[in-house]
């Protein structure tokens, strides 16, 4: 289809998810201000577009989903990605030991069935390859810990590049605020030995 023949709202589609797309991040540290990706900076964050260290890390799920008909690489950030696994980022965050490698509580979306709304990705205006975003989660199918009707928020733009700062303090998927100790592992994973601390 021709991106501009997309229709504005998007489509519904039930899919089953067949793998996840490998050798990517599944997660990026995300700008408070603008949504998009921060860059590495020195032992932090920081968005270039808005010069800021204000960041919270989200989900970046990619994936391949299938109908029975076709498949189509699909990917999902942030709160909708967390409705589906059913886990906050931080969370998992803490326990992973490479920014490209899928911990298990990731993998086990594949095979899960459900109805999405999907848009066109921006990239898909000027590759051949198009990619469909997860605008909400229309339907689980079957899932206990997926949370249809996700809404739309700000995890609906795309990440561009990762950004970085010093000191930061980023907030975190499940409502707490995160102390990063500004450390990184080797693997590209934020360090878990950061605290949470509540907000009201």
């Amino acid at each position: 289809m021709d991106p501009y023949d997309f229709a504005e709202n998007g489509y519904r589609c039930t899919v089953t998810i067949g793998r996840l797309v490998p050798n990517v991040s599944w997660w990026f540290p995300s700008c408070n201000r603008c949504s998009k990706s921060c860059v590495p900076d020195g032992s932090g964050y920081r968005c270039n577009g808005c010069s800021t260290n204000s960041f919270r890390f989200k989900y970046k799920i990619s994936f391949v989903a299938l109908d029975g008909t076709d498949e189509a690489e699909m990917v999902c950030f942030g709160d909708v990605a967390r409705r589906i696994i059913g886990k906050p980022v931080q969370q998992i965050l803490r326990t992973a030991t490479n920014a490209n490698t899928y911990p298990p509580d990731v993998t086990k979306m594949v095979s899960l069935r459900f109805t999405f709304q999907v848009s066109l990705t921006q990239q898909s205006y000027y590759r051949q390859q198009k990619t469909y975003q997860v605008v909400s989660v229309v339907t689980s199918h079957g899932q206990p810990n997926a949370i249809p009707h996700a809404p739309v928020n700000e995890d609906g733009a795309h990440p561009s590049t990762p950004e970085s700062d010093h000191s930061l303090t980023a907030a975190t998927d499940d409502g707490s605020e995160l102390v990063t100790p500004n450390s990184v592992t080797d693997g590209g994973v934020p360090s878990p030995v950061a605290t949470n601390r509540s907000v009201s």
